[in-house]
């Protein structure tokens, strides 16, 4: 009896547990079943709710593709809902695991101040690890907008622009092509009156990035929550 008592216990104090960990599922449950009893959306609910558990479960073991892709059903709304802090939760699972798009991700949840509080110091030092890896080409956009708009004592326009000049978004190479345009401009000058335009123009350029931080930082960061290659999952075995 007393071990029948304990096995109620247990199973009542995971339900909270999990109804804790996780209070913005309902919704997506409620939704998913009206889904199933709509013959139009049911193939379509059934899919969708595989692919949930599926990822789920294998995030809660330690899979650091299934946590990204975790973070990303909550950060773009995938199940009906958006929770940027369960997203940010998930992303840093898996960044810190070394999973270099969840490094983006981490990048602009710091930067954006999205579910944690702003901090663009460690937005920069995550944008930082995920330039590292070949297989994040947005970072390096990211990166050269750090650079040239100076997040903390990063500034190094010469390597920013050199950054902007190979991106990925359009918008980010016109500031790149922009910034060449002026330094270009400024080296024609005299000599005499070369250092003291470079110095004013490095400061009116970490402006001007600034100013535009924001809506191109935003542009890399939706187009940079991407779901992970399929052979992604087999690769972090």
């Amino acid at each position: 009896m007393k071990r029948f008592f304990v096995i109620i216990f247990s199973l009542i104090i995971g339900g909270a547990v999990a109804l804790a960990a996780y209070p913005m599922i309902s919704p997506y449950h409620a939704r998913l079943r009206a889904d199933f009893s709509n013959p139009s959306k049911r193939d379509a609910a059934v899919q969708q709710a595989i692919a949930f558990e599926k990822a789920h479960i294998k995030a809660l073991r330690g899979d650091k593709v299934e946590q990204y892709r975790f973070g990303l059903f909550f950060s773009r709304g995938d199940l009906g809902f958006s929770n940027a802090t369960q997203a940010f939760d998930w992303f840093k699972k898996s960044a810190d695991q070394g999973y270099p798009l969840a490094a983006l991700a981490m990048a602009h949840a710091y930067l954006a101040g999205e579910g944690v509080q702003k901090d663009e110091e460690q937005g920069a030092t995550w944008a930082e690890k995920a330039y590292q890896s070949p297989d994040v080409p947005l970072a390096r956009d990211l990166m050269g907008l750090l650079l040239t708009g100076a997040i903390g004592e990063r500034q190094d326009i010469a390597t920013g622009l050199s950054l902007l000049q190979r991106g990925q978004s359009p918008d980010v190479v016109q500031v790149g092509a922009d910034i060449d345009a002026r330094l270009k401009a400024v080296y024609a000058l005299p000599r005499e009156q070369r250092d003291a335009e470079l110095k004013a123009m490095e400061e009116a350029v970490k402006a001007e990035v600034r100013t535009k931080f924001p809506a191109l930082e935003k542009d890399i960061a939706t187009a940079g929550l991407i779901d992970p290659p399929a052979t992604s999952v087999a690769a972090t075995k």
